[in-house]
C-alpha cells in the first residue's frame, strides 16, 4: 500500500494485471482490490 500511496503522489497509478485465478481470488478476498484495482489482462489495465 505504501507503493501505491508513494506511485500516486507522483501522478501515476499502482494496477495489478493478468493474475492466475488463485492470486486473484487472495486478492479479493484480502481486500487488497479495494485500493489497487484489479484487471483481467495488461490491455485492459493499460486502457483503463
Amino acid at each position: 500500500m505504501t507503493a501505491a500511496k508513494e506511485i500516486k503522489a507522483f501522478g501515476g497509478k499502482l494496477v495489478i494485471a493478468a493474475t492466475q485465478p488463485q492470486v486473484e481470488y487472495s486478492i479479493t478476498v484480502s481486500g487488497i482490490d479495494t485500493q489497487i484495482p484489479l484487471f483481467s489482462s495488461v490491455e485492459k489495465a493499460l486502457s483503463g
